[in-house]
């Protein structure tokens, strides 16, 4: 990866590269749409990500090229409204939040896959040029800082209404554990995979092209039952009190973020204790939620955790993300690994002719980092 930004840097600006940003994606666990709604998340960041070459530009414009997305939108600093209308839209959202002071030239390549698959490549894509800036203005920001950042120019300058899950798994992933995040607080406490489980992503290979307004919508869904209930947020409620939402899709909505605010409490305790057919349940009750209440899921979503469930190994398996597309995770016992992988794959094939599935075994790592060449 650092080869292939190095690479692309040289023939894209004719030069050599200062510095080397690297930020990975994230799969969650559990605890999917909680974020925004002040509960408990459950992300681990990941193997596979973002990497960037970059060095201070000759001129006062920020120029971008991706290796998988072509040329970005230059920009100045500090950038203007409205965003860029293409990729470059967030490495200008992080310099508009952070305050960015030296225009770069930036060359990006990234592992994830190639359809996103709900492994927040926009985060890592945030956070690599984020760590880049601090580090080259000097900006002194803590990784959680950044994380905070990030969020708050994806808000406020790309427009997507996200909590801070995955920038905050981004900046701040452990190598060899799980982030148990509590949102209000943001107090992060690790939490070691078990040796013998191995993390699978199972990437339908779909696009998301409806996330963005469906992520909106959702997060609305869950104020205006905040606002009938007369709370702050939903981690305030529980299931009787929910009888008092009259509109059918909005007491769904709220049902998904009680329930699985309370599964995400619990695969904590089984995680650490090796349960493993609590885990295997509550990733299951945790995708049904996701299809039935909070109906984020797709055809290709359900027939993806159907085989995996299906398959040698497999403790348990949900959608990851934000869903309407992308990729689910599962967990699964790693002496099975090839097994499961081969059925998995096999079963879903036989079902969707319309895509093809990609499962890609991942191990917790370290989070975003910069360092000078």
């Amino acid at each position: 990866m650092i080869e292939e930004a190095t690479n692309l840097f040289r023939s894209a600006f004719g030069t050599e590269p200062t510095h080397i940003a690297q930020a990975p994606g994230r799969i969650n666990l559990i605890g999917e749409h909680i974020d925004y709604n002040d509960g408990l998340v459950f992300p681990a960041a990941i193997n596979l990500g973002i990497t960037a070459a970059i060095a201070p530009s000759p001129d006062d414009q920020t120029h971008l090229i991706s290796a998988q997305l072509g040329p970005g939108e230059s920009f100045r600093l500090p950038p203007d409204f409205p965003a860029p209308n293409s990729w470059s839209k967030y490495p200008a959202a992080t310099a508009w939040a952070i305050g960015a002071k030296t225009p770069l030239q930036i060359a990006v390549t990234s592992s994830l896959p190639a359809a996103g698959g709900g492994l927040s490549s926009s985060a890592a894509l945030l956070l690599a040029t984020a760590v880049a800036w601090n580090e080259i203005d000097k900006l002194g920001q803590s990784p959680t800082r950044l994380a905070q950042l990030c969020q708050l120019g994806e808000n406020q300058y790309v427009g997507v209404n996200c909590g801070i899950m995955d920038q905050l798994a981004s900046a701040c992933g452990i190598a060899g554990h799980a982030l148990q995040i509590d949102i209000p607080t943001l107090q992060i406490t690790p939490v070691p995979i078990p040796e013998d489980l191995s993390i699978v992503i199972l990437d339908t290979g779909t696009p998301r092209s409806l996330a963005e307004s469906g992520y909106n919508e959702r997060r609305q869904q869950c104020e205006e039952a905040c606002r009938i209930l007369g709370i702050g947020t939903l981690r305030e409620a529980n299931l009787p009190l929910l009888e008092l939402i009259l509109n059918s899709t909005i007491k769904k909505r709220a049902r998904h973020v009680v329930t699985e605010i309370e599964r995400t409490k619990k695969f904590a305790s089984a995680l650490a204790t090796n349960d493993y057919d609590q885990i295997g349940s509550l990733m299951v009750a945790s995708h049904v939620s996701l299809r039935d209440d909070y109906e984020v899921s797709t055809l290709e979503l359900d027939t993806i955790v159907q085989a995996a469930i299906q398959s040698p190994g497999c403790i348990g398996a949900r959608l990851t993300g934000a869903g309407f597309g992308g990729a689910a995770v599962a967990l699964v016992q790693t002496e099975f690994l090839n097994s499961f992988t081969s059925e998995t794959e096999q079963i879903y094939r036989s079902t969707v002719k319309t895509s093809d599935p990609n499962v890609i075994p991942v191990h917790p790592s370290p989070g975003a980092s910069v360092l000078r060449i």
